[in-house]
């Protein structure tokens, strides 16, 4: 499966920690986009004590890597897809890769 940044964010938050364990739990099974990790990272209200949760959640997952390849796939995608999400590519990154999305927009 396949996390969304805001999936990810909002794992360390306190009220999330049913997310935050589950993603513990199933971390042998859990992929993250390179542009969720240049998200999640830039988040502009991100915490010291966050960042190095973040870095460190990152350090154990694997991350895949967007090549230009798939870059262009998503480009073509984005543009037959209507832009009713927050993030508009998230739902591509998966087709791509051929696996599942577990996302969530917080509004």
């Amino acid at each position: 499966m396949i996390l969304d940044s805001n999936i990810i964010i909002y794992s360390v938050k306190p009220e999330y920690t049913r997310l935050a364990r589950y993603l513990q739990t199933n971390q042998n099974s859990v992929r993250v986009s390179l542009i969720s990790t240049l998200e999640v990272l830039g988040f502009n209200r991100l915490t010291q004590t966050d960042k190095r949760t973040f870095e460190a959640y990152f350090a154990s997952v694997d991350i895949l890597p967007i090549s230009r390849t798939n870059a262009r796939s998503v480009t073509q995608l984005l543009r037959l897809q209507p832009s009713f999400i927050t993030c508009p590519y998230s739902p591509t990154i998966p087709l791509i890769f051929k696996i599942s999305l577990a996302w969530k927009s917080f509004r």
